[in-house]
C-alpha cells in the first residue's frame, strides 16, 4: 500500500486539533515514529506539537491512531506532556 505521509500527518493534526478542541492553532507539527498495518487496519503512532502564531508552544503530546484501510480513524488515544501555561492563567 503506497501512503502519503503528508497527507497522514495533515489527517493527523486535524484529528488531534478537533479532538483536542485546538481549532485555533493552526501551526502544528507531527512526527510519525511508527506505523504497521495489523487485521486490515493501520496503526500510526508518534508526537505533536502545536504551536502559537509566534512560536510559542501550547501543547505537545504523543498519540495512536488506528485507521481503517479508507483512512477513517477508528481509534484515537491522545496523551498530553505539555501544555503552556499561559493556557491556565
Amino acid at each position: 500500500m503506497s501512503i502519503d505521509i503528508k497527507l497522514l500527518k495533515e489527517k493527523i493534526a486535524s484529528i488531534i486539533r478537533e479532538s483536542q478542541n485546538l481549532t485555533f492553532l493552526t501551526e502544528y507539527d507531527v512526527k510519525i515514529d511508527k506505523m504497521e498495518e495489523e487485521n486490515d487496519l493501520i496503526i500510526v503512532e508518534g508526537t505533536y506539537t502545536y504551536r502559537s502564531l509566534l512560536g510559542t508552544v501550547i501543547e505537545s503530546g504523543t498519540f495512536v491512531i488506528t485507521f481503517d484501510k479508507q483512512f477513517n480513524p477508528r481509534k484515537i488515544a491522545i496523551k498530553k506532556s505539555t501544555i503552556s501555561s499561559r493556557l491556565l492563567r
